[in-house]
C-alpha cells in the first residue's frame, strides 16, 4: 500500500464513509451487499472473500461448511475447473408444471471458474484464474481474522427468485413459504455455529423481494426471537430496470441505518 493510497483511504474512512462501530462484512449470497451497500457507504473497504461469489444455492449452509473446512479448496489453480454451472446450463432438464417457471439465467452456457470442493459456487466476476489464485489467499487470511473480531457484523441476503439446494424451478407466486423457511433455518444454523467461535458476532439476514411486493409482510411476518446477535429484515428492490440503481441503494441505506449505525 503506497503512502498516497493510505492517506486517501484514511480520508475516505473518516470524512466520506458512513460511521459505524462495526466492521461490516458481506456473506453473500450474491454481490448486491457489496455493490449497493458497502461500496457506496463504506468505500474504503477492501473486497472480501464472499463479496462477489454466486452462492444462492447453498447460501449460509455453504458459508458454514467453508469456515468449518478452514477455507480449504480455494488457494490453488488446481482447486477450480472452468465450466458451466447449473444456473447457466442449457442441458439441465427442468420439468416445469403450468404454474412453475425456470430459475435459470436467461443467458445460457456461460462458463465460470467453479471450485471442485464447492460446485454450487460460481466465480462470476473472475475470468482469469491467476487473479483468483493471487487474491483469494489474502482474502482468506483477512476473513479468518474477522471470525475472531469483537466488533464484526455479517450481512447476508437471499432472494425470492434464486434456487435453493439445486432446485431450479419456482412457483409463479414465488413459493415464498418454503424459501422463507429455508432462509430462517440457514440463519439460525449459522448463528448457532458462530456462537461457538465468537460470542460477540452479529448477523443481519435479509430477504430480497420485488420492489412492488406487499410491504405488510414486514409487520406480519413472525421472525424467531433468537438473540441480539441476529436480526432479520426484508428488502424491496428486485424486478427494477437493470440501470435503475437508486431504489436499491435507498433500500440498502434504510437497513444500514436501522441495524448497522447503532
Amino acid at each position: 500500500m503506497t503512502l498516497r493510497y493510505f492517506i486517501k483511504n484514511l480520508f475516505t474512512k473518516f470524512f466520506v464513509a458512513e460511521k459505524t462501530k462495526y466492521k461490516v462484512v458481506s456473506l453473500g449470497s450474491g454481490c448486491d451487499i457489496k455493490l449497493f451497500m458497502i461500496n457506496p457507504l463504506l468505500p474504503h473497504y477492501r473486497t472480501e472473500f464472499f463479496d462477489f461469489l454466486w452462492n444462492f444455492d447453498g447460501g449460509l449452509k455453504t458459508v458454514k461448511n467453508i469456515i468449518q473446512e478452514d477455507f480449504d479448496g480455494f488457494s490453488n489453480s488446481e482447486d477450480y475447473y472452468f465450466g458451466v454451472h447449473p444456473k447457466w446450463d442449457s442441458t439441465l432438464n427442468l420439468k416445469l408444471n403450468q404454474n412453475q417457471i425456470s430459475l435459470q439465467w436467461h443467458e445460457k452456457d456461460i462458463s465460470y471458474y467453479i471450485p471442485h470442493k464447492y460446485p454450487e459456487i460460481a466465480f462470476m466476476h473472475y475470468p482469469d484464474i491467476s487473479w483468483i489464485k493471487t487474491t483469494y489467499p489474502k482474502r482468506i487470511k483477512r476473513f479468518k481474522k474477522f471470525l475472531n473480531s469483537p466488533n464484526i457484523y455479517f450481512v447476508y441476503y437471499r432472494q425470492y427468485d434464486e434456487p435453493i439446494n439445486s432446485t431450479y424451478v419456482n412457483e409463479k407466486d414465488y413459493d415464498l413459504s418454503s424459501k422463507l423457511d429455508f432462509w430462517i433455518e440457514e440463519t439460525i444454523e449459522f448463528s448457532e455455529f458462530m456462537k461457538g467461535a465468537n460470542k460477540n458476532f452479529k448477523i443481519l439476514s435479509l430477504f430480497a423481494l420485488p420492489y412492488n411486493f406487499d410491504k405488510k409482510i414486514q409487520k406480519e411476518f413472525n421472525f424467531p426471537n433468537l438473540s441480539e446477535n441476529v436480526n432479520f429484515d426484508f428488502l424491496f428492490y428486485k424486478n427494477l430496470d437493470s440501470d435503475n440503481h437508486d431504489p436499491i441503494k435507498k433500500e440498502m441505506k434504510r437497513v444500514f441505518d436501522k441495524f448497522l449505525m447503532n
